[in-house]
């Protein structure tokens, strides 16, 4: 019910890794599988964009929750292989991405979504993808609103501390987390930050998180300041543009 904008798709029809571009499915979702799965719940995939243990440890405990109980995001997220009761005395392997114990819970196959028996259907899923959700919106405003103090501080517009500081709980009480409180304008600052984490891990933010807040070179291995904050524009592009554009600096 929070969806802004989804890309929707179709499950009904096969494809084939000749063509990928021609499917109505979702790619991701069997690409993001468990590789070599035997069992009654999952489907089979292919075991890439694996969360990290890093990831799966970084989640909070609530005081306000019964028994001080983690964040309910967490296995929402991450699909922990070994330790998980859905998953045990089931066979799996290890495929092109390695393995960290960990799947995305968010984008997975299910064992039901194999049997319409359509060719390749380890390629095809219904599973919409999620571009916008509110709480992404909600997280960039209060960033953005935190963000401008932090900049600006001796504006007038001190009220937008306490609403982005109300926004980030907007957000965290949705999902039974204890409240953040005021400390400092880079405190909420950073705790929005890590909030996106805990949010919208495993949807496509973080690398774009990571090169905004320029924590990039610090996150992600061999990351390249000054050249993988930008993508390369494919080499057919600068050749339909007459060689007008000039490729992006490092390529």
């Amino acid at each position: 019910i929070e969806t802004v904008f989804d890309v929707e798709y179709s499950a009904g029809e096969g494809g084939s890794y000749g063509c990928l571009i021609c499917l109505e499915g979702n790619l991701t979702p069997g690409y993001q599988g468990i590789r070599g799965y035997d069992g009654p719940v999952y489907g089979d995939g292919n075991s890439y964009n694996l969360p990290t243990t890093d990831l799966y440890n970084c989640f909070e405990y609530s005081p306000i929750q019964p028994y001080c109980n983690e964040d309910p995001r967490k296995n929402a997220t991450c699909l922990d292989i070994v330790n998980n009761v859905n998953t045990a005395g089931q066979t799996y392997g290890i495929g092109g991405g390695g393995h960290t114990g960990f799947y995305n819970n968010k984008y997975i196959k299910s064992a039901e979504e194999l049997a319409n028996g359509i060719p390749d259907n380890d390629l095809t899923s219904g599973v919409n993808y999620r571009v916008i959700r509110y709480s992404d919106i909600i997280l960039m405003t209060a960033e953005a609103l935190i963000k401008s103090r932090i900049e600006n501080p001796n504006s007038s517009n001190i009220g937008d501390d306490t609403l982005a500081l109300e926004l980030l709980n907007q957000v965290r009480s949705r999902v039974n987390m204890f409240p953040r409180s005021f400390n400092s304008l880079q405190q909420i600052y950073d705790d929005i930050i890590i909030e996106r984490r805990y949010e919208l891990s495993c949807e496509g933010h973080r690398f774009f998180d990571l090169v905004r807040t320029g924590k990039a070179a610090d996150e992600i291995p061999g990351f390249v300041v000054g050249k993988h904050e930008l993508f390369p524009i494919p080499q057919d592009e600068i050749d339909l543009a007459g060689g007008n554009w000039s490729q992006n600096p490092g390529y």
